[in-house]
């Protein structure tokens, strides 16, 4: 059986349709860590360069009103400052220092959090990256009293 012309040039027509429809379907995708992370991530959100994927708190220090974190990735070489359920009538400024290494240069990051969080909820606020494969790096936390609490340099 031959297949008429103008019915074989429909239906190269939406083939080729059907192609660009299908070419143009967004992915979704997962957050991938950056390959070659360096200092270049420095000032980087941890969620966003999809670092919190595989994160471990590797030191904290407890003050009234919450905790505050040292996180690390292994797959990004970074840390950042976390905290979770800080009262919610305080002001607190997160920081992340990394001391310097080698030709890495010292470095901190430090964001401030005011009233936003419920102590009942597990809220969580953090500070951007620092880059630190083999540099120490420690979290602290400062309260509007001028009290800070910190971790361990680690």
């Amino acid at each position: 059986m031959t297949v008429p012309r103008k019915l074989r040039l429909g239906l190269a027509v939406l083939a080729a349709a059907g192609m660009l429809i299908c070419a143009h379907v967004p992915q979704a995708s997962a957050s991938v860590a950056p390959e070659g992370c360096t200092t270049s991530c420095d000032g980087s959100d941890p969620v966003a360069l999809g670092c919190a994927n595989d994160a471990t708190t590797v030191a904290s220090a407890t003050y009234t009103g919450g905790t505050v974190l040292l996180r690390w990735s292994p797959s990004c070489k970074v840390n950042w400052a976390a905290t979770e359920n800080i009262n919610p009538f305080w002001c607190v400024t997160l920081h992340v220092e990394r001391k310097a290494y080698g030709n890495i240069p010292a470095n901190s990051e430090q964001y401030r959090y005011c009233n936003g969080l419920n102590p009942s909820s597990n809220d969580w606020a953090w500070t951007d990256v620092v880059y630190a494969p083999q540099a120490q790096a420690r979290a602290w936390v400062q309260l509007d009293n001028g009290a800070t609490i910190s971790t361990p340099w680690v």
